[in-house]
């Protein structure tokens, strides 16, 4: 994932925000959140910063540790959007998460487990876990014709049940406007005139 965002702006950020997991210092920089906001989080799996290899690790041990490295990732991003989008990360001044910011990278690393356990379906063996089961349902959509039926939750519409205004609104053009911008036609001050107009 990191190698795929190249030198991006996002690309750079995230690559400097899992390197400063190894960097000693931590005087200065931005504070971390609050104790009720989630962004800017210090990474929330520092041991799992790089992607875990297959090798050594149980299949339930590796999904562990790959859905830990997956919790990392996205959690960059969103550090990177609530930053302002910069192309270097600022040392935060603290490495511990709150325990607002703890329970939500726990939620998402069991949402991420709960995803990766998921039945295979019938797609290729190469697929792993839920992933299997979301490409079966892309191919349906993909296949479709266009305005065809495909499998549904939603109810039909009952149009005679459906009401909708005969008009739209209205507004006070005083409130709305500023004494400039009203127009001389506008005489009185409580007149209301309807949106199209």
């Amino acid at each position: 994932m990191r190698r795929s965002l190249g030198r991006s702006p996002l690309g750079c950020y995230v690559h400097s925000y899992f390197g400063m997991q190894s960097s000693a210092s931590m005087s200065g920089g931005i504070s971390a959140a609050d104790s009720t906001s989630l962004y800017p989080m210090p990474v929330p799996f520092p041991e799992f910063v790089d992607p875990p290899g297959r090798r050594g690790f149980s299949l339930a041990k590796f999904r562990q540790a790959a859905c830990r490295h997956g919790v990392d990732i996205p959690v960059g991003c969103f550090n990177f959007l609530e930053l302002g989008c910069p192309r270097k990360a600022p040392p935060l001044s603290s490495r511990t998460l709150t325990a607002a910011q703890r329970i939500a990278s726990e939620n998402v690393l069991e949402d991420m487990l709960g995803f990766v356990r998921s039945g295979r379906g019938s797609a290729s063996a190469t697929r792993a876990g839920g992933r299997a089961r979301l490409a079966r349902q892309l191919l349906v959509l993909a296949v479709a014709a266009p305005g065809g039926v495909v499998d549904a939750v939603a109810l039909p519409v009952d149009h005679e049940r459906v009401a909708l205004p005969k008009g739209g609104g209205n507004y006070h053009r005083p409130r709305v406007c500023a004494a400039p911008a009203l127009p001389s036609g506008l005489s009185q001050p409580g007149e209301t005139r309807p949106f199209a107009s």
